[in-house]
């Protein structure tokens, strides 16, 4: 894995992140049911592998799911917080904190 600055912040992060619309969103890509502890199981599989390959970028918004992506992110990110860095959005709409 490559890593670079993001910005001027002086974080550290892979060249490559991985963003989370598809673990909240229903049928994004496809039949998909994030509310079943399979797809949570999913989630977490595929976060365990992107850390194992060097990912250190994740992105994620309240607006996946109504918060659904984000707290499956932080359940398949538990015990893994340190060295990574999570991006989420804020709107000034209807969007409660996750």
């Amino acid at each position: 894995m490559r890593y670079c600055t993001l910005g001027r912040t002086g974080l550290i992060v892979s060249e490559i992140g991985l963003g989370g619309a598809q673990f909240g969103i229903r049928d994004y890509m496809g039949h998909w049911d994030p509310t079943t502890a399979d797809a949570q199981r999913n989630v977490t599989t595929v976060v365990h592998r992107a850390l194992d390959l060097g990912y250190t970028y994740f992105d994620t918004a309240p607006g996946y799911g109504d918060g659904i992506a984000e707290e499956m992110l932080g359940a398949a990110l538990e015990g893994h917080r340190e060295g990574i860095v999570l991006a989420t959005k804020v709107s000034a709409g209807r969007w409660t904190p996750a």
